[in-house]
């Protein structure tokens, strides 16, 4: 009968893991990822609608739901690591990645702009490829400490805190070029939201919301 997957636990040795290697987020680190976008979204939503309570129809009900399916998929979420995958489930996803051809791990704390500077953890093939990436906002530094021992391959990494770009030019291509280019996607952020609220503020004055 085989026995249950280890939760945040170290498994048997071995070349390849025997038994399945359960990473779930800790409890005390979800409530600070959600906690301020949600407060920030129903503020926006309440005034938005106390100027155009027509609004508040369609809006609250399609921020409710999002909010609920993020809330849910910060919960459900988890990483499992078989002898062959990773696999990255949450409520409304399942992702298989091989990792078969990995042949090291690197290790790295990126700084990010104004935010915390999480320890993130890269599974890389021979040809500096990413397989898989395993972001330390969610995590404790022990339970990372312990996948990275459960994956039993050479781990190298910066010693200090570095940020994407500098990363980026230790090991090329491990990072998305947005992670790069932080004000850049900041600033096309600003432009998309402004976009929308003039293209509703046009829709609505047209239509006579307001």
């Amino acid at each position: 009968m085989p026995s249950e997957p280890a939760v945040n636990g170290v498994l048997p040795a071995g070349n390849r893991p025997a038994e399945p290697f359960v990473l779930k987020s800790d409890p005390g680190k979800r409530w600070p990822i959600l906690i301020a976008p949600t407060l920030a979204a129903v503020l926006v939503t309440a005034g938005s609608a106390a100027k155009a309570p027509a609004l508040l129809v369609f809006g609250a009900p399609v921020l409710a739901v999002l909010l609920a399916l993020a809330w849910a998929n910060l919960y459900m979420s988890r990483t499992v690591v078989t002898a062959d995958e990773i696999i990255m489930i949450g409520s409304c996803y399942r992702l298989r990645r091989s990792w078969r051809g990995a042949t090291r791990v690197v290790r790295a704390t990126v700084v990010a702009p104004r935010g915390p500077n999480p320890d993130t953890v890269f599974v890389l093939d021979e040809r500096g490829q990413v397989l898989a990436r395993f972001y330390g906002h969610f995590y404790t530094r022990e339970d990372i400490d312990r996948l990275v021992g459960h994956l039993r391959l050479p781990v190298s990494g910066p010693g200090a805190p570095v940020t994407a770009r500098q990363l980026d030019q230790m090991y090329p291509g491990i990072v998305p070029w947005y992670e790069r280019q932080p004000l850049f996607l900041a600033g096309l952020l600003v432009g998309v939201i402004a976009v929308i609220v003039v293209v509703v503020g046009v829709g609505g004055a047209i239509g006579g919301l307001w």
